[in-house]
């Protein structure tokens, strides 16, 4: 009988290949073809080199350049402000000049001497001041071109109405309404924008001071990196410590103590400034304004008898604003401030009553304890405060941009001698494992 195998054996067996041909063997796994050699100790340490290299000298190169970014742009920032508290000196001194011609305008005849003198060295300080803004005009640059021109059309307003009010026209009442409604309605406007404009290019300038958070960050990033390499050398090496990378690790904490935190004692200088002198003197500045614009309301109250009601409204709005101003500011503004307004309520209380003549003598007299008086000591001691504020900030900030500056040169210098030790350090390692 024939024996019959099994069928597990029948199919078992392999089938068998034509001749001539050549089996396929099964393609190798993915992974067994991707798989790479292990990095040996001498590319380790070459690795370990370029790292620590790198780390060194970003922290020279970006601490660098940051820490100069914020210094120049604390440096805009002074500037910057400086140019905000012009633009307040000269609308300033537009309202004293308004105001010093509508007072003189009460008297009638030949103006007083004083009115005129005060009058004269406003205009001087307002073209002055224009003048210096055309110096650093950008966007702005129209706007103060405008400015001059209104300061010209309102000198020669004010001259005609002088001339009439000499001769006992009643023109020049109107002559001067227009004076003052070309300051109110146009160059107060204009002001205003080159205002904003100035306040928002210094805002964003003393915002570089967070840079400093950057600084600090890269330089702690840098540490954490040389001290993880240092870990992995010791484990390779059986060494400890290495003196190179030790030595670079030191830089980069002189770098974080002298230069990052310097850095940032900067820009933690400057907030301070903003918040310290900055906006406390642009608010005396904005209270001062406010005075002066009302110290032109009072007279023209007066120069409209019997319809000067909307004129008092306004005073009472721009006093109230003015007062709210300095009383957050404290010293002895608040005080001058109130002494004004109680001669004011005289002249008030004169007028209502009837006795406009007592109102307009009390208006323009010189006496020291009159309203005039009182009016002139509250701008002689906001100006003050406003010169010394400036000072300060002038001089504050300079010093935050100096500080800046020095931890720029601490974090190059120390983050380039960083990267050398790093290379030489590792010199000995790397001709140990060629």
């Amino acid at each position: 009988m024939t024996s019959t195998a099994p069928a597990s054996a029948q199919q078992a067996t392999p089938p068998q290949q034509p001749a001539g041909q050549v089996a396929l063997q099964p393609p190798a796994p993915v992974a067994q073809q991707q798989q790479r050699p292990p990095a040996t100790s001498a590319q380790r340490i070459m690795q370990i080199s370029v790292v620590t290299v790198v780390v060194a000298l970003l922290v020279a190169a970006l601490g660098f350049v940051l820490a100069l970014n914020q210094a120049a742009g604390l440096d805009r920032a002074g500037a910057r402000a400086d140019r905000v508290l012009t633009v307040m000196a000269v609308r300033s001194a537009v309202l004293d000049a308004d105001g010093a011609a509508t007072n003189a305008f009460l008297v009638g005849g030949l103006e007083p001497q004083p009115r005129r003198v005060v009058y004269d060295e406003a205009i001087a300080a307002a073209a002055a001041g224009l003048a210096e803004l055309a110096e650093g005009a950008d966007a702005d640059a129209e706007l103060i071109a405008n400015l001059n021109a209104d300061l010209t059309r309102y000198t020669s307003l004010v001259e005609a109405a002088r001339v009439n009010n000499r001769q006992g026209f009643p023109v020049g009442a109107a002559y001067l309404d227009q004076a003052s409604t070309l300051v109110r309605e146009e160059m107060l406007a204009d002001l205003d924008a080159v205002l904003s404009m100035a306040a928002d290019d210094a805002a964003s300038d003393f915002g570089v001071g967070n840079l400093s958070y950057v600084v600090v960050l890269v330089v702690v990033v840098a540490l954490v990196v040389l001290i993880v390499c240092q870990v992995r050398l010791a484990a390779m090496t059986r060494r400890r410590l290495n003196p190179g990378l030790a030595l670079a690790t030191v830089l980069l904490v002189v770098a974080f103590a002298a230069g990052a935190m310097g850095a940032r004692s900067s820009a933690e200088t400057a907030a301070a400034v903003r918040t310290e002198d900055y906006r406390p003197t642009l608010a005396v500045a904005q209270a001062s304004v406010l005075a002066a614009e009302a110290r032109t309301l009072e007279s023209f109250t007066l120069i409209k008898r019997g319809s000067g009601a909307a004129f008092e409204e306004a005073f009472v709005e721009r006093t109230e604003a003015a007062a709210a101003l300095l009383e957050e500011q404290g010293g002895d503004l608040p005080e001058l401030l109130q002494t004004w307004l109680d001669r004011h309520a005289e002249i008030r209380e004169l007028d209502d009553s009837g006795d406009w003549d007592g109102a307009v003598a009390l208006a323009v007299t010189d006496d020291e304890s009159g309203p005039s008086a009182a009016y002139t000591q509250l701008v002689e001691a906001a100006a003050a405060e406003i010169g010394a504020g400036s000072q300060d900030v002038t001089n504050e900030l300079s010093d935050a941009v100096t500080q800046a500056r020095l931890a720029a040169w601490v974090l190059l210098i120390t983050g380039i001698v960083a990267a050398i030790a790093c290379w030489r350090g590792l010199a000995a390692r790397r001709e140990e494992y060629r």
